[in-house]
């Protein structure tokens, strides 16, 4: 099935609208199939596919969670989350980001995927990090802002701060790496509500 999806990815953006249309007919049809967002969830992040593959995966994918993912049971929903984590690390981790994002804004509200900040805050505070995956870990954290209510995203102050400082000090201008700065600044101006929610319990003033 893998190939398959692949092939019809690929042909579900030819320039040939009887090769367009039939790819398209067929994913329809892979729709009903038990695994199908597992599946999109591997092509995504799979490195040795295509990248205009991958992508159109992951917007299926983003599209499809409204109406499929509460019926998931919880093994796989761990996987597809997992996936989509690594994938930020890949050429597709703007993709993967919108998907994690999509994912957070139907579970965190249900108190569901609790280790999604610790994971995203991981990926900045590790030495290790390379830049590319901190610039689509802020990446991320922007998108969660957007989606999901800042009463719902972290209850605990303490890590609350944690999230709004390693945002902060991302848009240091000590930092080297202009695409990291810039990302920081996008994510923060997406954390405005995020922020005035958090401030008003009187964040640590010492951020950086």
């Amino acid at each position: 099935m893998a190939m398959e999806m692949t092939q019809f990815f690929v042909a579900a953006q030819s320039d040939d609208a009887r090769v367009r249309n039939g790819a398209e007919r067929s994913l329809v049809q892979f729709q009903e199939h038990h695994h199908f967002l597992l599946s999109l969830s591997f092509e995504l992040a799979n490195d040795h596919k295509p990248l205009e593959s991958r992508q159109l995966a992951g917007i299926l994918l983003k599209n499809s969670l409204s109406k499929q993912w509460i019926a998931l049971n919880t093994v796989i929903k761990s996987q597809i989350k997992d996936l989509l984590l690594t994938t930020l690390a890949s050429s597709a981790s703007h993709t993967a980001a919108q998907v994690i994002a999509k994912v957070a804004s139907i579970e965190i509200s249900l108190k569901q995927w609790p280790q999604l900040v610790k994971s995203l805050l991981s990926n900045l505070s590790r030495q290790d990090s390379p830049n590319p995956l901190k610039q689509a870990t802020l990446e991320t954290l922007g998108y969660v802002f957007e989606e999901v209510s800042p009463e719902d995203l972290v209850q605990d102050n303490e890590e609350s701060n944690y999230v709004f400082r390693a945002v902060v000090c991302g848009a240091n201008r000590s930092q080297t790496s202009p695409e990291l700065v810039l990302a920081s600044i996008n994510a923060l101006l997406k954390a405005l509500d995020y922020a005035h929610t958090k401030l008003e319990k009187r964040l640590h003033p010492h951020f950086c």
